[in-house]
């Protein structure tokens, strides 16, 4: 009866582990590590910079917002920090907004940034403008039509500059 060996034994490398060792698994793989958080003590966060943002939510061609904060480097869908409120923008009204103005100063004092259009949405100066592509055939058309309107616009000063001249 042949007794069964490790391979690494049989070829003259390795150890045999003792009775009740388990073999080391090797170093953890880094790459699924997770995120650092951000460490709380006594009310201060200490991390990267954070930021009051808007995150995009909602349907395609409805979207909402909602103003959180979030460490800066983070991804928009990534973990939030908290949230402040939200915004349902409407084109031709007046968007529902409600924001919790102190949670907003709180997170100010301990250093939060607010970007451009957060800072708008509180003072109540933000307007909603939606995105609409342009046809690329019909901005191709609009560029060669305005060179041809300058070509013609040069054509007749030099013209007037001549006949002004004789």
């Amino acid at each position: 009866m042949t007794r069964f060996l490790p391979l690494a034994l049989s070829w003259g490398i390795g150890y045999w582990p003792k009775e009740g060792v388990q073999a080391s698994k090797g170093p953890k793989n880094r790459r699924h590590r997770k995120p650092l958080r951000a460490l709380k003590t006594n009310d201060r966060i200490l991390s990267a910079m954070l930021k009051i943002k808007l995150v995009r939510t909602g349907k395609r061609n409805a979207p909402t917002y909602r103003v959180v904060v979030q460490e800066s480097k983070s991804k928009l869908t990534g973990s939030v920090v908290q949230g402040i409120g939200y915004l349902v923008p409407k084109e031709n009204r007046k968007h529902e907004t409600k924001i919790d103005k102190k949670l907003y100063q709180e997170w100010i004092k301990k250093g939060a940034v607010p970007t451009e259009s957060v800072v708008l949405l509180v003072e109540g100066k933000y307007k909603y403008k939606k995105y609409s592509p342009k046809d690329k055939e019909d901005k191709g058309k609009n560029d060669q039509d305005t060179v041809k309107e300058e070509g013609v616009k040069e054509e007749a000063e030099l013209t007037e500059s001549k006949n002004g001249e004789n």
